[in-house]
Parts: C-alpha cells; sequence; structure tokens
C-alpha cells in the first residue's frame, strides 16, 4: 500500500488512471495531507460517502426480503417455489418491490463508488426493464393467484418509493 501511495504521489496523473476516481481522493489524503481541502477530494469524500450509504441501504432491502420470503411461507427467488401466501411484512408493508429496489440501489452505488458512468446506463437499463416485467407480467399474475387481497395491497403500497408509514392490512397478518 506504501509503495502504492508513494508512486501515486509521483506519478499523480498516471497513478490517477491506476485507481477507481473514488479510491483516489483516499489514498491521496493519506499520502498527501495538503490535499485534504482540494476541491477534488470533497468531491471523491462526498461520492464515496453517499454511494457507501445507498450500498447499504440496497444491501439491507436485497437481504431483508429474500430473508422474509424464507422465513414466512419457505418461498425462493426462482418462480417454481412461489409463496402460497401475499407477504405483507416487513419491508413489503412500505413498498411492493424491495429485493429489486435493493439490486437497483447496489447497482447505483457500484456506479457512483466508481464514478463508472456504463454502470449507472446499466442500472437505469435494469429498472426500466424490471419496470415493465412487473406491469406486464408479474403484477398480473399476482392478481390473478390472490385476487382481491393484492388489488388492496398494490392500491396502498407504491411499486418503487417506498412509503414512509408501513400499511397495515385490515386481517393485520
Amino acid at each position: 500500500m506504501i509503495v502504492l501511495g508513494v508512486m501515486l504521489c509521483i506519478l499523480a496523473p498516471a497513478g490517477a488512471a491506476i485507481v477507481p476516481n473514488g479510491l483516489e481522493g483516499i489514498i491521496f489524503f493519506v499520502f498527501r495531507p495538503a490535499r485534504l481541502f482540494s476541491s477534488e477530494f470533497v468531491c471523491s469524500a462526498v461520492l464515496i460517502i453517499t454511494g457507501g450509504f445507498i450500498l447499504a441501504a440496497g444491501l439491507v432491502l436485497f437481504v431483508q426480503s429474500i430473508r422474509l420470503f424464507i422465513l414466512i411461507e419457505n418461498g425462493t427467488l426462482p418462480p417454481w417455489n412461489t409463496t402460497k401466501k401475499l407477504v405483507v411484512r416487513g419491508l413489503y408493508r412500505h413498498v411492493r418491490n424491495p429485493m429489486i429496489l435493493g439490486v437497483f440501489l447496489i447497482l447505483l452505488s457500484e456506479a457512483i463508488l466508481l464514478n463508472y458512468f456504463p454502470f449507472m446506463c446499466w442500472a437505469f437499463i435494469f429498472i426500466t426493464i424490471n419496470h415493465f416485467y412487473f406491469i406486464t407480467k408479474e403484477e398480473p399474475g399476482l392478481l390473478s393467484r390472490f385476487g382481491k387481497e393484492y388489488a388492496e395491497y398494490k392500491q396502498h403500497v407504491p411499486r418503487w418509493i417506498p412509503r414512509i408509514i408501513p400499511w397495515r392490512p385490515e386481517n393485520n397478518q
């Protein structure tokens, strides 16, 4: 690590290309403290902090939604082992698709942390494809499987942007 830092200090323009932009700020801070208040470091620090928070939120959404499926109804990600009962607990009281939202946030955080525009494009392509899939395939299938229960859930819980106060169905699952 020290050798890498020394190389970056000596060959700053060439060394910057070796390390992703988000890490560059940390390495320059460690090995060139005079850069602490430079706009380059502040920008990198903001990106690292923002990307870290988004990554943490994405991981929580993804892991917790899978955990609920497994614990409540022994369901899993593959469509051939679906739940027998509509899951309206935990994160699913705030947003209808926390698992996909979590993956989107993870992809978005990668784009921010690595400062890599193609990852940003991929994140938005991913969410757009899933949005149309949910509208055309997933939601009609859930409506036919769960009927009125899913229709009420769909009416009260947003697809992508979580509601602050969790929705509680009348039968209090």
